[in-house]
């Protein structure tokens, strides 16, 4: 029987040229607000970065170890119970291989209110955020399903990509997550888990730093440790 692909986006590439092309032509407004690879891991280097840095997403492999290692993480806290702001915007991902537009999706939503001008009025992002604002995690993932406009153009920028995508092929080795500070707290955000996770308190000064301490830990979890990347969404005075 022929495999329904309906659902499948297809993997989107860690390149920061294919997402900020991507990203301008869903709402972004890259001159001011765009992505970029974070390549050195020096102490001063990541304070200095830091109070540009307004999310980053973290790219990493998909091993047994690590996914043993999270649910471990997710059944503690189901035990122990953490802070949420009600202000954190959190989706589920029931899209296949959507994982690098939900975590462009997480950083958008919950900074577009506090950044401004970082997306443009009547885009895709912006009238995504005014038809979901009030929703479920689930009820934003069906509605995000079912937009074909940022599908499409999901679509394209996969495309774009250097790396040849078969639609066919379930073997996805990289998961993309979003993490964004809210109101004063670390958030990683992964609509694959079943809420988002609280790294702590971190500040403008301490951000960028305060990435890298969760970046480490998924580093700590993975018997793959040469295939991490993080792009950093960052400001510019233009």
């Amino acid at each position: 029987m022929q495999k329904d692909l309906s659902d499948n986006w297809m993997p989107l590439e860690s390149n920061p040229d294919v997402i900020n092309d991507y990203i301008q032509k869903i709402g972004f407004n890259i001159e001011k607000y765009s992505f970029q690879d974070l390549y050195d891991s020096d102490e001063q280097f990541l304070k200095d970065m830091s109070e540009n840095t307004l999310a980053a997403l973290l790219i990493f492999p998909l091993d047994e170890n690590a996914s043993d290692e999270h649910k471990k993480e997710i059944e503690q806290i189901k035990e122990k119970g953490q802070f949420i702001n009600e202000k954190v915007y959190y989706m589920k991902q029931y899209a296949e291989n959507a994982c690098g537009t939900i975590a462009i999706m997480h950083a958008a939503m919950n900074l577009m209110q506090k950044a401004p001008g970082m997306i443009r009025d009547n885009s895709i992002l912006h009238n995504f955020f005014k038809q979901t604002e009030k929703m479920t995690p689930e009820q934003r993932a069906d509605y995000f399903m079912n937009d074909k406009q940022l599908k499409d153009e999901h679509v394209e920028a996969v495309h774009q990509g250097e790396t040849e995508v078969d639609p066919e092929d379930d073997n996805v080795l990289h998961h993309f997550i979003c993490l964004v500070p809210i109101e004063g707290h670390l958030y990683e955000l992964d609509g694959c888990k079943p809420f988002p996770i609280n790294h702590g308190e971190t500040t403008p000064k301490t951000l960028l730093p305060d990435i890298y301490k969760v970046f480490q830990k998924f580093l700590s979890k993975s018997q793959n440790q040469y295939s991490f990347s993080i792009l950093l969404l960052q400001k510019f005075d233009n």
